[in-house]
């Protein structure tokens, strides 16, 4: 609100009234400018303005009918008040002997107002509170000692077999040797350097052929 009405001039002190329960607006607060003047045209202005569905109301009030407590609390935040915790304290700490003296309060109470309104030709009966005899007493719960956790053995994984990726040849398995025999393995030629001596063999052999007939 004051970020909204500070557009009309410096605002000196606002107070919006609330409920002290619910913390909900009451929708009416008070405004004090800076200038007699600003607050004016604010009222002018602002007077029978539609606001979130509501109808402003504004009017100056003159300073001699400003009560001394009416800015009582202005300019500060609102703090809800926990009256449920409030109550429950209280209660807690009279115990159940003061529980009842609560109860046997509350039954007169009933009584009086009902015999009110009998008399005005109403006839009203309350609802019957609970007896504080009906409500059990919780015992405390004991705390159980910690049960401490025993140790798990992990088994190791096995080795992973290497799988052979998309498109490659699976490679062979490994051979088993027996025990007490050797192998050489003979190294490995290519098929061309095989081929090529091969022939060289045989040219070798056809040339002393050759020269042997030539000596006879």
């Amino acid at each position: 609100m004051k970020e909204y009405f500070v557009q009309f001039g410096a605002i000196s002190r606002l107070r919006l009234a609330r409920n002290r329960k619910t913390g909900a607006s009451k929708h009416f607060a008070f405004i004090e400018f800076a200038q007699a003047e600003v607050a004016k045209i604010a009222a002018d202005t602002m007077n029978n303005y539609l606001m979130f569905g509501h109808i402003l109301k504004a009017k100056v009030i003159p300073k001699d009918d400003v009560h001394e407590k009416l800015f009582d609390g202005a300019g500060k935040r609102f703090k809800k008040i926990p009256w449920n915790k409030i109550e429950r304290f209280q209660l807690g700490a009279a115990g159940r002997e003061g529980w009842k003296k609560r109860v046997e309060n509350e039954h007169k109470r009933r009584d009086k107002k009902a015999k009110a309104m009998k008399e005005l030709g109403y006839e009203y009966r309350a609802p019957e509170l609970r007896s504080v005899d009906d409500v059990p007493v919780n015992a405390p719960k004991e705390l159980e000692p910690p049960v401490e956790a025993k140790p798990q053995v992990i088994e190791a994984a096995p080795p992973k077999e290497d799988v052979p990726a998309a498109g490659e040849p699976a490679k062979p398995a490994p051979e088993k040797k027996s025990p007490g025999t050797k192998t050489k393995s003979a190294p490995a030629k290519d098929d061309a350097s095989s081929a090529a001596a091969a022939k060289a063999t045989k040219g070798t052999k056809k040339a002393g052929r050759v020269s042997s007939t030539s000596r006879k």
